[in-house]
Order: C-alpha cells, then sequence, then structure tokens
C-alpha cells in the first residue's frame, strides 16, 4: 500500500516483538484485578467454574449465567468454549481464589494477543503489504476501546471468539479451500461461535474475504458456509433455540419502534468510540429515542446510510483487505439492532452502546491508520518498527489507565458514576461494593473496614434518595449499619423494609439473619418462616428455621439450648452480594 515496501528480516523480527508488546504491555497490571460484575456470576463461588459438582455437560448445556441449580432460562447465550476455560482454571488453581483471579486475567489478556496476531496473519492474506499489516495489527492490540474485553476477565469471549475465526479464515485463504487445512479451519470457525455468538458475522464474512481474493462464489462459501450450518446445528441440539429472559431483566424500551429508534441514535456513538472512546467507563448512557425526531436518529441514519454505501462501493472496486473491515464494521453496527430482545444491563442504556461490541470492529479503524501512515510516512524497512514503538509508548499509558475501571468493583462503580451520576443502580453498586470490600481490608492503610461501610450507607442513601423502591439498596443499607453497631438506626431500618416489603424474601431473610445474629431467636424464627411460606426462599433457610425452633422447644421446656445453637451477634447475615 502506497509506498510500503517489503520489511527486512530484522525489521520484522523488531515489528513482531512490539506486536506482541502492544497487546500485553498496556494490561500488565490486570493480573493483579478483582472479579468485576458478571465475573462473580460467571466465576464467583457456587458458579458452574468453582462448583465441584459441575460436569462437562453442564458446561455444554448451560446458559452462559447458569447456576448448578438452574443451567437454563437466563439470557439465551450459549458460550461453552468461555465456561470450559473458567472451570479449567478453576481446576488448574487447585481452590486458591487468588490463584484463580491471576490466571483468569492472565489468560484473558493472552487471548487478546492470540486475537491481535491473528489479525496480522489474516491481512497478510488479504493481501495488505508487511509493514502497513503489522502496524495495523499493533495498532488493534492497542487501542483503547478494548478494555473491557481485556481488562476484564468475562469479556474475553470476544477475543477468543475472533482469534478462532480469523485463524480459521486465514487458514482457509491460504489453503485455497482446499485439502486437511481447509478441514482445521472449518474447524476453528465452528469453534469461535462457541466463544461468543456474535461470531457467526466473522463465518458469514469470510465467503467476503475468498470472494474478494479470487475465488468462486461455490467455493467462497462451501467451508465458511458448512461452518456455520454446524455451529446452528450443534446450538439447536445441544442447547436449543428457544430462551427465557429472567422476570425484571431490563431489555430496553418496551415499544418496538422505540428500540430501533434508539439503535440508530446509537451508531454514531459506535463510531466515536473507534476513533477514540475517551472517558474511562464501563457504560455510556442512552437515551430512549421515541422517533425518528429524536436527537441522533437521523444522524444515526446517515451513517448507516453512509456505511453500506461505502461498503458496497469497496466490495465492488476496493482491496480485499479494506473491502473486508469495512464489511466487518457494517456488521457489528446491525449485530446490535434490536433483532432480539435480551438484557442489555443497566437501565441507563436504552440502547446497546458498550465497547465490548466493538472488539473486531477495531480492525476497521488500525487498518484505516496504518494505512495512512504508509501513505504519508512510509512503513518500510526500520520506519515500521519505529512508527510502532512510537505508538505503544503513547498509547499504553493510555489503555492501561483506562483499564482501571475495570480493576474492582468499587472502580468499576466509580466511574460508571462519572457518567451516570443520576443512577439508583450504580450507586447501590457502588454501595455493595464497599460493603464486600469492608469484609477484605486493604493492606495499604489507607483506609479501614469502618471507612467502608460509611461509604457504602452514603452511596445507599443516594440510590434511596433516587429511587426509594429500590430494594436492594434498602437491605444493604440495613446490613451495612449493623454491622457498623448502629443498632437504633438498623432496628429503624428493618421496621422500615418490612412495612415497606412484607413479602419480599430478600428482605425477609435479611433480617431474620439479623435477628438471629442478635440472638432474639423467637423474632428470627417468625420471619424465617414467613420466607417459606412466600416462597422464593433462601437455600438455608429450612435447616436455620429448624435449629431455632429446636431452640424456643428447649426453652419452652426450661431447658438450656445446646451451644451454637443461635448465630453469634452480628455473624448471622449474609454476604451482602445476596443482598
Amino acid at each position: 500500500m502506497g509506498n510500503d515496501a517489503p520489511m527486512t528480516s530484522a525489521a520484522r523480527r523488531w515489528a513482531v516483538w512490539l506486536l506482541l508488546a502492544s497487546a500485553l504491555l498496556p494490561y500488565a497490571g490486570t493480573r493483579l484485578y478483582d472479579h468485576v460484575h458478571d465475573d462473580h456470576v460467571v466465576r464467583g463461588p457456587g458458579s458452574l467454574a468453582t462448583s465441584p459438582d459441575t460436569e462437562l455437560g453442564d458446561l455444554l448445556r448451560a446458559d452462559f449465567f447458569g447456576t448448578p441449580a438452574q443451567l437454563h432460562d437466563h439470557t439465551g447465550f450459549w458460550r461453552p468454549l468461555a465456561l470450559a476455560s473458567f472451570r479449567l482454571e478453576a481446576r488448574l488453581a487447585g481452590g486458591s481464589m487468588q490463584g484463580f483471579l491471576w490466571l483468569g486475567h492472565v489468560v484473558t489478556v493472552l487471548c487478546h494477543l492470540a486475537a491481535t496476531l491473528a489479525l496480522w496473519r489474516l491481512l497478510l492474506a488479504l493481501g495488505v503489504a508487511p509493514g502497513t499489516a503489522v502496524l495495523a495489527a499493533g495498532v488493534f492490540g492497542l487501542h483503547p476501546v478494548h478494555v473491557e474485553c481485556v481488562a476484564w476477565t468475562s469479556g474475553r469471549v470476544d477475543s477468543v471468539a475472533c482469534a478462532l475465526a480469523w485463524g480459521g479464515t486465514t487458514l482457509w485463504l491460504r489453503a485455497r479451500g482446499r485439502g486437511a487445512a481447509a478441514a482445521g479451519a472449518a474447524l476453528l470457525l465452528v469453534a469461535a461461535p462457541l466463544s461468543k455468538e456474535a461470531a457467526v458475522l466473522l463465518l458469514a464474512l469470510a465467503p467476503v474475504a475468498g470472494r474478494a481474493l479470487g475465488f468462486s462464489w461455490p467455493r467462497a462459501l462451501a467451508v465458511p458456509g458448512l461452518a456455520l450450518l454446524a455451529t446452528v446445528a450443534l446450538r439447536g441440539a445441544v442447547f436449543g433455540f428457544e430462551h427465557a429472559i429472567p422476570e425484571g431483566a431490563y431489555t430496553g424500551p418496551a415499544d418496538g419502534s422505540a428500540r430501533w429508534a434508539t439503535w440508530l441514535s446509537i451508531l454514531p456513538d459506535h463510531l466515536r468510540l473507534l476513533v477514540w472512546p475517551g472517558t474511562p467507563t464501563p457504560l455510556h448512557p442512552v437515551a430512549e429515542a421515541t422517533g425518528l425526531a429524536s436527537p441522533g436518529v437521523a444522524a444515526g441514519l446517515v451513517v448507516l446510510v453512509g456505511a453500506l454505501a461505502v461498503t458496497g462501493w469497496l466490495l465492488r472496486h476496493g482491496r480485499p483487505a479494506t473491502a473486508y473491515v469495512a464489511a466487518l464494521l457494517v456488521g457489528a453496527l446491525l449485530l446490535v439492532a434490536p433483532w432480539a430482545r435480551f438484557p442489555i444491563g443497566f437501565p441507563d442504556v436504552a440502547g446497546p452502546l458498550y465497547e465490548r461490541y466493538l472488539y473486531a470492529a477495531a480492525a476497521a479503524p488500525a487498518l484505516a491508520l496504518a494505512t495512512l501512515l504508509a501513505r504519508v510516512v512510509g512503513t518500510s524497512g526500520a520506519r515500521t518498527p519505529v512508527l510502532l514503538a512510537v505508538l505503544v509508548a503513547a498509547l499504553s499509558p493510555v489503555t492501561a489507565a483506562r483499564a482501571y475501571a475495570w480493576s474492582s468493583d468499587v472502580a468499576f462503580a466509580r466511574a460508571a458514576l462519572t457518567v451516570a451520576p443520576g443512577s439508583a443502580d450504580l450507586w447501590s453498586h457502588l454501595g455493595t461494593a464497599l460493603l464486600e470490600s469492608a469484609r477484605t481490608p486493604a493492606t495499604d492503610g489507607d483506609r479501614t473496614p469502618t471507612d467502608d461501610l460509611r461509604e457504602a450507607v452514603e452511596a445507599f442513601d443516594r440510590a434511596l434518595a433516587l429511587d426509594e423502591g429500590h430494594v436492594r439498596a434498602g437491605v444493604n443499607r440495613f446490613i451495612a449499619r449493623a454491622q457498623l453497631g448502629l443498632s437504633d438506626e438498623a432496628a429503624g431500618d428493618a421496621r422500615w423494609l418490612l412495612a415497606r416489603w412484607p413479602d419480599v424474601p430478600l428482605v425477609l431473610h435479611n433480617v431474620a439473619a439479623w435477628h438471629e445474629g442478635e440472638g432474639r431467636v423467637f423474632e428470627a424464627a417468625v420471619l424465617f418462616k414467613q420466607e417459606l411460606d412466600v416462597g422464593d426462599a433462601h437455600p438455608e433457610t429450612a435447616e436455620r428455621l429448624a435449629r431455632l425452633e429446636a431452640i424456643l422447644e428447649q426453652r419452652a421446656r426450661g431447658e438450656h439450648p445446646t451451644r451454637g445453637g443461635a448465630a453469634p451477634p452480628g455473624g448471622g447475615a449474609p454476604s451482602p452480594r445476596d443482598g
């Protein structure tokens, strides 16, 4: 491309080392990060990854957010490859949570490296000059938009899917669609959607790459088409196509036309994030668009029509790599359209504007920048390593700083609150994270558990001021006050919770556990029994009620209760995450 000439062997070696640095250096600190957000569900205690009773068949059949007690009916996301990787890491860690955390983050960064290298090899297979290809892959590895997929262990599903799909496409292109290599390519292509469903886009685009390189349509469609059919058949046979959305899960605006209008309104923001994501935050608030006159909708329509037109022109007249990444960008925008309803996270995001959806699409701006540099500066000889070294030095600190938002639940919530300070859910999330932090105090001496608990109470107060009906914030504020030893305030919270939500198991269980911990056996027994009568009780409730009733019977007979019959003061409340 341009004045890009073949690289010398020495320059190639330096470029490859810098390519490794571009993918690994920005995320070196993530090995010390905690589990964050969805990690607690898919990798935390009681998950399919950590439960000793989990079998391989469970991992193959389960929803990505499934539990040992309920494998299905959570989201409809089928990602057995990701679940299997989590399970293997838990086994290798041997029960050490710190080892599990460290290994999870290291593997996730290595998956990003694999995707970066796979993109480099794919660009070479598509005819991109060596200097431009390595520079484009380096920009991709460094791109700050990737922090959600690389600094967050649960986000590795995107990098694994891309590494497999791009690796399979490259192998297929080099084999010209024939022989044993084509069979190996098909296996890689089939495996990609087992990490994330969106990889079907990469399978669908493989024929575009083949056709651009001169394959006949039958040859271009054969291997990717068979892989796509095998993926669909496998999902249908093992997991099925029907899925239930949990009651109360947020799936965006209720009106269908509003969902489509909201999707159009976020398309310009997707392009903006791909150019430069800006403020480090795990979410980007999106207002519901009610019609074509809503802000951003007209601009989104222009973006969509323009992107389709440019991509169509490139497919007819452009270079293979340029046409491929343009189609990849358009496909990524179309994938987040509301074709079906699924949980999209926080209610502050009325459309799926998350950086993780742009992982593969970041190949487009990466190639565009590399092509521009090749034409203006040139990337032959020693220039490529020098340019890439400059980019690594400039972008690594930026990407590393953005990744810190995923270092802990506290950092996650604080980063999100910078862009959504009016979110009751995020204030509750911060309070819960601080409540959990108080259980594992820091060793640097700057904060104490009491500091965390007091700030947690303030966060829950903010959440309840924004949404008085936020039951989890109310329950967790009660737990925090009880752990601070504020007996009067905790008692007031208990009365308020029971008056407002007298039939909510979460409220009944936590207030009962508090009474039990304080030695009030009768009050605890009454509430545990009420929790069982309501239904959806905590798994431990029946056992705890039986123990308390035994104590009450002993008292009725005038006998002294057996030692350990009731929980010690402060020890009966469940983990704040249960609240």
